[in-house]
């Protein structure tokens, strides 16, 4: 979700790359350093740029402790020197990260970031604003249809307390992957013949998605703890 807010407010001032762990990370030996070399490339070509580096704790790990792998720590350091490389011209790159894990990310890698900010959890308003966007204008959209009120949405909002804006993302792809479900069969169906999604198939959705949110973990894990001493 930072990625798409990032993209969208750079549009036309600057080239967006979204790299993420699969873009860059290989079991083979030396792949690895030929994607961030083409990567490289390319962004040279492209500037001015903006990187989003997602999950930068799995791209830019701690190589300290005897159980780092040996590629981790190639791909680590070829991922360090790829962003000084960057500083030696004039070429005008900037570098953003995310992560869930900032205690993971290797020192020398946050020290060239800079600069760190913190995004908390949304507000209940920010919550209801992305559902009724994604539930009510871009399904419309898309050619879905939706029969869910503003109460609604309210109620939902209320349920998704601690949900990152990824995690209320994610409920709603399941909302209209159960309304697919009820279908008899897909053969032959168009968006015109799929029934509407209604707050049930959000409640269902949050039902079968409670416990991935990364930060309702994180609170519980804390909250065993405490009742644990």
């Amino acid at each position: 979700m930072l990625a798409r807010a990032a993209a969208v407010e750079l549009e036309g001032q600057a080239t967006f790359f979204h790299v993420r762990p699969g873009d860059v990370m290989s079991k083979f030996y030396g792949e690895s350093q030929r994607r961030i070399q083409a990567l490289e490339e390319v962004i040279r070509e492209a500037a001015p740029s903006v990187v989003f580096l997602d999950e930068v704790d799995s791209l830019l790990g701690s190589r300290d402790g005897g159980g780092v792998a040996e590629h981790h720590r190639s791909t680590t350091n070829a991922l360090l020197a790829w962003m000084d490389g960057f500083g030696t011209g004039d070429e005008r790159i900037f570098f953003l990260g995310a992560t869930n894990r900032a205690e993971a990310i290797d020192e020398a890698a946050l020290r060239r970031f800079g600069e760190a900010a913190e995004v908390g959890s949304p507000s209940l308003e920010a919550r209801v604003a992305l559902m009724k966007h994604l539930v009510c204008n871009k399904a419309a959209a898309d050619g879905h249809k939706a029969e869910v009120s503003d109460d609604d949405l309210q109620v939902m909002g209320e349920k998704t307390d601690g949900f990152s804006l990824a995690d209320v993302d994610r409920l709603v792809r399941k909302a209209f992957l159960q309304v697919l479900r009820e279908l008899p069969e897909l053969k032959g169906v168009g968006p015109a013949d799929v029934p509407a999604v209604t707050l049930k198939h959000l409640e269902g959705a949050l039902e079968a998605s409670s416990g991935t949110s990364a930060l309702l973990q994180m609170l519980r894990k804390r909250a065993d703890t405490r009742s644990a001493l």
